[in-house]
C-alpha cells in the first residue's frame, strides 16, 4: 500500500505520481475480472444486475473516497483516522496520482463483497452500503495499518505503535480480510438465494410454489476472470509508494507474487486429483486456488522474497480456503462465489505466513519467526487479524443487520426467481432490455429448432462442472 501521510508534498516526485496512475489503472481492470469470476457462478438471470452491481459499487466508492475516506485514511490526525482532506479540501496537483492509486483499494474490497450477495441483496442498498464502504469503512481501518500515525502501522515510529507494527504488503487486512467479515455477515442476513438449500429451508413463492435453485458454471468466465485478476495483482501488490523508492523490494514483489500463486495452482491440482480422479484438472478447484495464492500474496509479497518460502505459502494456501468454502455449505451459508472462505482464510494465512517467513528487505529490519526474529511480526499481525474481525463485525451490525431491521434489504423469493435482471432492471437474459416487441421476439427465440424448449433442460445444458 502507498505511503498515507503525503502532507509533505515533497515526498511525492513526479515520476512516482505517474507510476501511481498507471498502476491504478491496471487495477482497475479487477473490477473486469472479479465481474467475470461472479458471472461464472450464477444464471444467466442475474448477469445484468452484477455487472451492474460492481459497475456502481465503484461509483458510489469513488464518491465516498473523495468526501471523507481519504481524509480518514491519510496522516496528519490521530492514531484513530486522519482529519484533513475532506471534500476534496486541501487537494494539490501532487497528491492526486496518490489520491487515484489509494482509491482503487476501496473499490476492490467493496467489489468482492457483491460476490457474496448475489441474487437476492436491492440494489439501492447496496449502492448505498458501496458510499459507507468507501467513506468510513474501509478507511479507518486503513489508517490504522498503513498510515505513519495508525496505531497498528509498521510506519509509525511513536510510542503509539504496537511492537514493530504489521507487516501487509498490500491490504491483506483492511482490503481481503475485512470484506470477507462484512460478507458473511451479510450473507448470513440476507439467508440463501431462493431454493438453494431446499432440504432444510424450502423456499415457497406467493402462489405456494416450491423451487429448487439450479446451479450454473462457466469455465469460461472464470478462467477470463482470472487473467484479468492476475495482470492487475502485480501493480496491486508492487505499486505501493515504499516498493517504488526501494528498487530491490520493488522488483522483488512481483517475484514473490508469481511464485506464490504457481504454489497455489499446483495445490489446487492436487486437490483436485483428491476430489476428482477421473477429471484431475478441474477448472474451478484450480483456478479458485490459484486466487488464494494470490491473496495470501497480498500480505506476503514485499517482505517474503526467498523464492522457495513464497512457494510453501502458496502450496499450502489452497488447502484451508478450499475446505473452508465446503464448512460453509454444509452449514447451510450461501456464499455463491466464496468470498468469506477465499479471501477471508487466505488473507489470515497470509498474514500468519509473513510472521513466519518473512526476511530483512531494504523496507524492514526485521525477520519472521523461522529467520530468527522471534514472534514480533507474527504478533502484529495476528492482532491486525483479530481488530480486522472486530471492526468488521462492529460495522456489519450496524449497517447491514441494524438496516435491515429497520429497511429490509433482500429482494423477495419471487423476484429472485424471476431473476434480478428483470424485476431491477428491466431486462431479460443477455441484457436485452424488455419492451412487448422484444419480450415476444425473445419467448419466439426459444421456439427455434436449435433452442431448448423446457426451461429445465434450458438451466441443465448450460456449462455446469460441480
Amino acid at each position: 500500500m502507498i505511503l498515507l501521510d503525503i502532507s509533505n508534498q515533497e515526498e511525492i516526485s513526479e515520476e512516482e505520481q505517474h507510476t501511481f496512475v498507471i498502476s491504478a489503472t491496471i487495477i482497475i481492470f479487477l473490477q473486469i475480472g472479479f465481474s467475470l469470476f461472479e458471472i461464472s457462478f450464477v444464471q444467466k438471470k442475474n448477469w445484468t444486475n452484477i455487472l451492474m452491481k460492481n459497475m456502481v459499487d465503484f461509483q458510489f466508492c469513488v464518491l465516498g473516497f473523495w468526501m471523507l475516506g481519504f481524509g480518514f485514511s491519510t496522516g496528519n490526525g490521530n492514531a484513530f483516522c486522519g482529519t484533513e482532506n475532506f471534500i476534496g479540501m486541501d487537494m494539490v496537483p501532487s497528491k492526486f496520482g496518490a489520491w487515484f492509486y489509494e482509491l482503487v483499494f476501496p473499490t476492490t474490497s467493496s467489489t468482492l463483497i457483491s460476490g457474496a450477495w448475489i441474487g437476492r441483496v436491492k440494489f439501492n442498498f447496496y449502492a448505498f452500503f458501496s458510499l459507507i464502504y468507501g467513506s468510513w469503512i474501509y478507511p479507518v481501518l486503513a489508517h490504522w495499518e498503513f498510515s505513519t500515525d495508525g496505531w497498528l502501522s509498521r510506519l509509525n515510529t511513536s510510542s503509539t505503535r504496537f511492537t514493530v507494527g504489521v507487516h501487509d504488503t498490500a491490504g491483506a487486512g483492511s482490503v481481503h480480510l475485512l470484506s470477507s467479515v462484512i460478507a458473511l455477515i451479510g450473507t448470513i442476513v440476507l439467508g440463501p438465494r431462493a431454493g438453494k438449500f431446499p432440504t432444510t429451508n424450502t423456499t415457497t413463492t406467493t402462489t405456494g410454489t416450491k423451487v429448487v435453485y439450479r446451479e450454473h458454471r462457466s469455465a469460461l468466465y472464470l478462467i477470463l476472470g482470472f487473467l484479468f485478476v492476475l495482470i492487475a495483482w502485480i501493480p496491486f501488490n508492487a505499486g505501493s509508494n515504499e516498493t517504488i523508492r526501494n528498487n530491490q523490494n520493488y522488483l522483488a514483489v512481483p517475484y514473490s507474487t508469481l511464485i506464490t500463486i504457481a504454489g497455489s495452482t499446483v495445490s489446487g491440482i492436487i486437490i483436485s486429483f483428491i476430489k476428482h480422479r477421473d477429471y484431475i484438472y478441474h477448472p474451478e478447484i484450480i483456478i479458485m486456488s490459484s486466487l488464494s495464492g494470490a491473496i495470501t500474496s497480498s500480505a506476503s509479497a514485499a517482505y517474503v522474497i526467498k523464492g522457495w518460502a513464497a512457494f510453501i505459502i502458496g502450496l499450502v494456501s489452497s488447502f484451508p480456503s478450499y475446505y473452508c468454502g465446503i464448512l460453509l455449505k454444509k452449514l447451510k451459508i450461501d456464499d455463491p462465489v466464496g468470498v468469506s472462505p477465499m479471501h477471508g482464510v487466505s488473507s489470515i494465512w497470509g498474514l500468519i505466513a509473513t510472521g513466519l517467513f518473512a526476511s530483512k528487505t531494504s523496507i524492514t529490519p526485521h525477520n519472521g519467526l523461522f529467520f530468527g526474529g522471534g514472534f514480533d511480526i507474527l504478533k502484529s499481525n495476528l492482532l491486525l487479524i483479530l481488530v480486522t474481525i472486530g471492526w468488521g463485525i462492529v460495522n456489519g451490525f450496524i449497517f447491514i443487520w441494524c438496516f435491515n431491521k429497520l429497511w429490509n434489504i433482500s429482494v423477495p423469493y419471487d423476484e429472485q426467481i424471476a431473476g434480478l435482471d428483470a424485476t431491477e432492471h428491466n431486462c431479460k437474459i443477455e441484457g436485452f432490455i424488455v419492451s412487448e416487441n422484444d419480450q415476444n421476439f425473445e419467448e419466439s427465440s426459444w421456439d427455434t429448432n436449435d433452442s431448448v424448449k423446457n426451461d429445465s433442460e434450458k438451466n441443465d445444458s448450460e456449462n455446469n462442472y460441480l
